[in-house]
């Protein structure tokens, strides 16, 4: 929709008034009519402005913000909370005390305070296991196993050292679902048509999960649970992808942590703890593994712009070759909508992407190549189940 400018709303208000009065507005800036055709036109703007803004809120490929978090309900998607961290940490008392729940730690690592879900009390000497909440929601509330958690106002008589040590993550932390993430679960809602254990049915219920952010459902053994791709599979087996957000992990790898709550997440419902999969489908012939990220290695020859922005324009092609390629998935057929497919990497394609970035600083380039790590040379090459690719940009003269 093309809406019209400022200057295009004064004109019209400016038309409008003459029309109406049967006299031309005066050219002079501070008259009546002028002023007033300018307020006129002003205002009409922003009403435009904002009606192309509130028409971009209804769909759920533009819509944004609260917007689509209500649009996100409608169809029964929530956008999922921000998280914060749940540690196990060991703590050592001389004598018999009770550790209040006002009781405040506070990480030397990352300078985080830490609160205690509840009272403890301990019999005289040992070490004892206490829980801690992280002060803010996310992954940096999290700690590795031996940082130390010190308090200002340990009990009396509990010993010489106010420290504990942490041993464990209880619950992980996370940030708060973004807009993005939200934006393609909706549209998997949408797209797809769940039930009967379908594979759409896994895919919500897999991504329901904090810290996920793609699911890839397969019918069948994954290669690397059987060995040949998919041909030893039985009836019954299947193969769940996951692939977790980058706050997560930069690579969107998943972890034993997550894998284990994600299968949670596939074989419970969270809210009412019915079991979800359909009579028969057991946890022997359910894999849920982690995506796996091949390194591509792309090949810009004769790269020629001005000498000053060389280096700018290198790191903007390799930024957008990058953001290229994790952008593919493989592509799912039945559960993926045809229209949004993009598993398969071309040298025509890397190619155009180069071309816009080089373009934008008045240069030159020729052959753009890539490399599948551990191959040779190729043209084109389509992503198998559960691979994402990263990038490694080379630049030949």
């Amino acid at each position: 929709m093309s809406i019209p400018t400022a200057q295009e709303c004064v004109d019209s208000a400016i038309a409008a008034l003459e029309s109406n009065l049967l006299q031309d507005v005066p050219l002079y800036e501070k008259s009546f009519l002028r002023v007033l055709a300018v307020v006129l036109g002003m205002n009409n703007a922003e009403l435009y402005r904002f009606g192309v803004k509130r028409s971009k809120m209804v769909l759920a490929l533009t819509a944004s913000g609260d917007d689509l978090t209500i649009l996100g309900r409608e169809y029964g998607i929530v956008r999922k909370p921000a998280v914060k961290a749940l540690l196990q940490a060991t703590w050592g008392t001389a004598a018999a005390v009770t550790l209040p729940k006002t009781t405040v730690w506070k990480s030397e690592d990352n300078g985080m305070y830490y609160f205690q879900l509840q009272d403890y009390t301990f019999p005289a000497g040992g070490s004892y296991i206490i829980q801690v909440r992280a002060e803010f929601p996310g992954p940096d509330g999290e700690l590795e196993n031996g940082s130390f958690l010190v308090t200002g106002s340990p009990p009396p008589n509990s010993g010489p050292a106010p420290t504990a040590l942490t041993s464990g993550i209880v619950e992980r932390g996370a940030d708060e679902e973004t807009d993005e993430e939200l934006r393609l679960r909706i549209l998997d809602e949408i797209q797809t048509v769940g039930g009967g254990s379908n594979l759409a049915d896994y895919r919500t219920w897999a991504q329901r999960t904090p810290n996920v952010l793609r699911a890839d459902p397969y019918t069948g053994t994954a290669p690397a649970v059987a060995g040949d791709p998919w041909n030893d599979s039985i009836p019954g087996e299947r193969t769940v992808f996951i692939e977790s957000t980058t706050t997560y992990h930069p690579d969107g790898l998943a972890d034993g942590a997550l894998l284990a709550l994600a299968t949670d997440y596939i074989n419970y419902d969270q809210e009412t703890g019915e079991r979800q999969p359909c009579l028969g489908s057991t946890d022997d012939t359910l894999y849920v593994v982690s995506i796996y990220r091949t390194p591509v290695t792309f090949r810009v020859h004769g790269l020629d712009v001005d000498a000053a922005s060389i280096l700018a324009c290198q790191a903007d092609i390799t930024e957008a070759i990058d953001t290229f390629v994790r952008s593919m998935r493989p592509f799912i057929l039945g559960l993926d909508v045809e229209v949004f497919r993009n598993d398969t990497l071309t040298v025509t394609s890397v190619s155009r992407v180069v071309q816009r970035v080089v373009q934008a600083y008045g240069g030159s380039v020729g052959l753009v190549e890539f490399i599948i790590s551990g191959g040779a040379t190729s043209t084109s090459y389509p992503m198998a189940p559960g691979e994402r690719l990263k990038a490694i940009v080379e630049y030949v003269s």
